[in-house]
């Protein structure tokens, strides 16, 4: 794999949910000073004429989605790229090509997830100077990211075997490109990864990927290096604002307003976390701190486990993990079979919690 020689960094920003009456601001330093910024777009776009009729047919208890509002900003911060692979990107009742073609009229690239299998699973190649970036999302079915059809729309599936190979074939298409994996994983506001899935980052580093960047907790979790590369499992959120706008009251834990920008020059591998706070009585996402990823103090806070053998930290995540009311913990990807009926006691569990809601 031939990387930059060059400086050249890449900002990565958590899950954005922009409401129509309501746009992001920061105080302080800002998220970007990078040749390129990647975010998790969580929701489709929407203008605001169609919301009436989005509610009304809503089937989820909290239907997210970004205002067509939110592009200029995320022009302003020099976004080139949005990942579409997670749990609320179909939640408007549109394809996602809908969001795709108004992100590409603004110059923004999306992948992750499509109007059929074909385009949800295809990657991003991004061209900046003289270098070519692969991206690929995948979503996790268990936190409900539907998966794709031959002919029907969804998200790219987070199953191993396909992410694995995934990687492999884009690999050998795009020997000369690092490779960013974009992974929607992990349970709600879990501080601390899944077992298999930090076996899963750690394994896709073996199989060529650059870089591992994680969304869907809702809080920010870790950094490790596997071989000289990152893993950042769960950014957190980056502008999902607490208050009565998505059809529910949305209300996090104090210790998910802590926020990261993720910075990573893509030569040296140097990786940096800019940590903000996210204030949820004027919605401003002020500036904290900046410090190196490898030893910052807040970024170690997070992860006592870096370095840690796998089935070690299997013992360690049951003894220190937050969500536990009848989730059961993923110990390693390759075991498909226990894995499965996981899966399966997930998806009855989220079946009889939707019931109890009415």
């Amino acid at each position: 794999m031939s990387e930059s020689s060059t400086p050249l960094w890449l900002t990565f920003l958590g899950d954005i949910a922009c409401p129509h009456d309501l746009l992001p601001r920061i105080e302080g330093v800002g998220p970007v000073e990078a040749d390129l910024t990647i975010v998790n777009l969580e929701g489709g776009l929407c203008p605001p004429q169609d919301m009436a009729a989005v509610f009304a047919l809503k089937k989820k208890p909290y239907t997210l989605y970004n205002s067509d509002r939110v592009l200029p900003v995320l022009k302003n911060w020099g976004v080139r790229l949005a990942s579409l692979a997670n749990n609320h990107i179909l939640d408007l009742g549109q394809p996602p090509s809908h969001t795709r073609r108004v992100l590409a009229e603004a110059g923004i690239a999306s992948l992750g997830a499509g109007d059929d299998a074909a385009e949800a699973g295809a990657p991003a190649v991004l061209t900046q100077g003289d270098t070519k970036l692969a991206f690929l999302a995948f979503g996790w079915e268990v936190i409900e990211c539907p998966p794709p059809g031959e002919t029907s729309a969804g998200v790219n599936p987070l199953r191993p075997d396909h992410v694995l190979a995934s990687i492999a074939r884009l690999r050998q298409a795009q020997p000369d490109a690092p490779i960013i994996a974009l992974m929607h994983w992990d349970y709600e506001l879990e501080k601390y990864p899944m077992p298999a899935q930090r076996q899963l980052a750690i394994a896709m580093i073996d199989a060529g990927a650059a870089a591992v960047i994680g969304h869907h907790p809702h809080c920010a979790q870790g950094v490790e290096y596997h071989r000289g590369r990152p893993i950042a499992y769960s950014l957190g959120n980056w502008f999902l604002p607490e208050g009565d706008f998505f059809g529910q009251p949305v209300r996090f834990p104090d210790y998910a307003r802590r926020q990261l920008a993720f910075r990573w020059r893509l030569d040296t591998h140097e990786a940096q976390c800019r940590w903000y706070d996210y204030d949820p009585a004027d919605h401003v996402i002020r500036f904290v701190t900046e410090e190196v990823a490898a030893s910052g103090e807040l970024t170690r806070e997070l992860t006592p486990f870096a370095g840690m053998p796998h089935e070690e930290y299997v013992k360690w995540f049951a003894a220190h993990r937050v969500k536990r009311k009848g989730l059961p913990i993923y110990r390693d990807y390759r075991h498909t079979r226990r894995n499965a009926l996981r899966d399966t006691w997930l998806a009855l569990r989220g079946w009889g919690v939707r019931k109890a809601r009415g």
